[in-house]
């Protein structure tokens, strides 16, 4: 109650413009004093000597300057004024007007990006007037309101951001806290003084190409696969693992204690290596491989935030009405404060991925899934890895994988796994609804749009026109060219006629070039589709069959590969080698005579596609 009565007490002065704060007042995990203001939960700064003298000055880091976008260049007074609107904003949000909820206390991120945006403004205002041979400032009340038309002109970044900082230190109430007050109002702001403009469109993160994806894919699930069978761990994904599934982790020389002693710490990796008979490096590699394989799972699988997985605690795992959940302690755009509540699907894989994860955490005394392996390293034990980290080690994984060059001249980051899920999701037809509900996306009330934000993943922003279905029609579309294109590359025994019948049908039209391209997104637009097969594509018509009566294929997807109505695209073929890796592993294990029989006319079905689609693709 006393806390209450003080804060009451401190919130009336403020109003009254009478309270100042004190350098000792405790703010996150800092105090308002300090010239460097730290949440370490979240591992947000707010350094207010960068808005004086650059960025990179309070704060040494390599990229800090090369990185920047902008030039701040304030004066300490008018820092000082910043400084005190930060502060009013963590501490007292509710005495705020336009405040969005009635929340207690604000994020140091929230504050961090307010300060930063109009820091920026005045930054370019300050930088202008000395070009210019203007008066110099030395206050925020210096500046007028045709300084923050030309600023505000001049922005180049979002323009819904600056006003929402221009209208947290332009509230009277903060306004009453200044050394002197501004020269333009809240109303000013709000209202029709100013000509904000429009966002810049946001750039496009790529997704990853098929071939990326299934790489990525592949080898993580395999390393985990490998891990697990070595380990003794019990596997929930059988279909991808088998139990006799080949490993470099063997149980013999790796066992839990001598993996345990080493994460921990208690033996060095010379000592791990010469207990288990493998090389030093080998063993450090294999190791650092599986964990950056979990990782990539549940990033590939679930399409969390960076931020989301950074607070993936162990013994997140919960399973509900039969489906099984990683749950994060942060959700954006709730509090973290709130108990995790929401959760992301785990599939047999990710539930793998998780195993794993929470084994080598919990070797470190780790909370966070995804944080170092080695104790040594840890500066907290709460510690994750730090968003651009993340970024760094896969690339550097990546590297060490990618023996097949796929990812050639090609930067990974974590967010192109969130974007790649959604593409991949949308070509197998999944309704955007059921996207939105696994990336937390909220639905818009009446017309069933998904959020603009999941619009936005996997490249489908430009087709958000008025309904669900036409952002799958984007999925559709690749499908459909990947078919009818001019430049399709198909192969199977039915792609050749296939080829010279679609290409007379549009010659016959007159259509070449984009008018092709054109007339099939036209008909994906109309919901045309491509009948999937057990390897590839049908192209036969079932509307007008023969005898009225639909053939004994129709429906069914284990169809003869050898009709001469199948054909398998470009893309359906780096598939098909994947379940031929699979077939000639399965026939290596295979006891029985007969099977293997079985998986040897597989494993030549599918040598007969690649030949093929290898052949056209020397031709063009």
């Amino acid at each position: 109650m006393a806390v209450q009565a003080d804060t009451d007490v401190a919130i009336n002065q403020l109003m009254a413009g009478s309270h100042s704060f004190k350098p000792s007042t405790p703010l996150w995990d800092s105090r308002f004093g300090d010239d460097c203001w730290h949440e370490k939960s979240t591992g947000v700064y707010l350094i207010w000597m960068d808005f004086i003298f650059g960025r990179g000055t309070g704060k040494i880091h390599p990229n800090a300057v090369k990185n920047s976008r902008y030039t701040y260049c304030l004066t300490p007074s008018m820092v000082a004024d910043l400084k005190v609107a930060a502060a009013i904003h963590a501490l007292y949000p509710s005495m705020l007007a336009n405040a969005r909820s009635n929340k207690r206390s604000t994020a140091l991120s929230t504050v961090a990006g307010r300060i930063e945006e109009v820091a920026k403004l005045f930054s370019i205002i300050i930088i202008k007037r000395k070009l210019t041979g203007g008066m110099l400032l030395e206050n925020l009340s210096d500046f007028t309101i045709d300084d923050l038309k030309y600023g505000i002109h001049a922005f180049t970044g979002r323009p819904e951001a600056l006003k929402r900082g221009l209208k947290l230190i332009s509230h009277q109430n903060v306004q009453k806290n200044f050394s002197s007050p501004l020269q333009w109002t809240l109303l000013d702001v709000t209202k029709s003084t100013f000509a904000w403009g429009r966002s810049p469109e946001s750039e496009q993160i790529s997704t990853l190409t098929d071939s990326q994806f299934l790489m990525l894919l592949e080898h993580s699930r395999r390393s985990i696969g490998e891990f697990m069978t070595g380990m003794n761990f019990h596997r929930v994904e059988q279909e991808i693992f088998p139990k006799d599934y080949p490993t470099k982790f063997d149980a013999e020389c790796v066992s839990a204690n001598i993996l345990s002693a080493f994460l921990c710490s208690d033996i060095s990796s010379e000592e791990a290596a010469e207990r288990t008979g493998i090389h030093r490096r080998r063993f450090s590699l294999a190791l650092s491989d599986v964990h950056n394989s979990a990782m990539m799972i549940v990033l590939l699988l679930t399409g969390m935030r960076v931020s989301e997985v950074e607070y993936l605690l162990d013994g997140c795992l919960e399973e509900k009405y039969g489906y099984w959940f990683l749950k994060s302690k942060v959700v954006k755009g709730k509090s973290r404060s709130a108990p995790p509540v929401e959760g992301w699907l785990a599939v047999p894989l990710v539930r793998d991925a998780y195993a794993v994860l929470s084994f080598l955490c919990g070797r470190v005394d780790g909370l966070h899934l995804f944080s170092t392996l080695h104790e040594s390293y840890q500066k907290d034990e709460n510690d994750s890895f730090a968003r651009g980290a993340l970024n760094t080690k896969f690339n550097r994984w990546i590297a060490r994988i990618d023996t097949e060059q796929v990812f050639k001249g090609h930067h990974f980051s974590v967010h192109q796994c969130r974007e790649t899920l959604v593409a991949q999701l949308a070509s197998q037809e999944v309704g955007l609804a059921f996207i939105s509900m696994q990336l937390k996306h909220v639905h818009g009330q009446l017309n069933n749009m998904p959020n603009l934000v999941t619009a936005s993943y996997g490249q489908y922003r430009s087709q958000l026109l008025t309904s669900v279905s036409n952002m799958l029609a984007v999925a559709r579309e690749d499908a459909l060219l990947q078919v009818y294109g001019e430049d399709a590359k198909l192969a199977g025994p039915g792609s050749t006629a296939h080829k010279v019948r679609i290409d007379s049908f549009f010659a016959g039209l007159g259509l070449f070039g984009e008018d092709r391209v054109k007339y099939v997104k036209d008909m994906a637009r109309k919901g045309v589709r491509i009948m999937p097969t057990s390897i590839g594509s049908c192209t036969k018509s079932f509307i007008a069959p023969d005898g009225e009566k639909l053939p004994p294929c129709a429906g069914d997807y284990n169809c003869d590969p050898n009709c001469g109505s199948h054909v398998v695209t470009e893309r359906g073929v780096h598939v098909i080698k994947a379940r031929k890796t699979h077939a000639e592993r399965a026939r290596e294990r295979e006891s029985f005579e007969a099977y293997k029989h079985v998986w040897t006319n597989l494993i030549a079905k599918f040598d007969i596609v690649i030949g093929d689609m290898a052949k056209k693709q020397e031709i063009q």
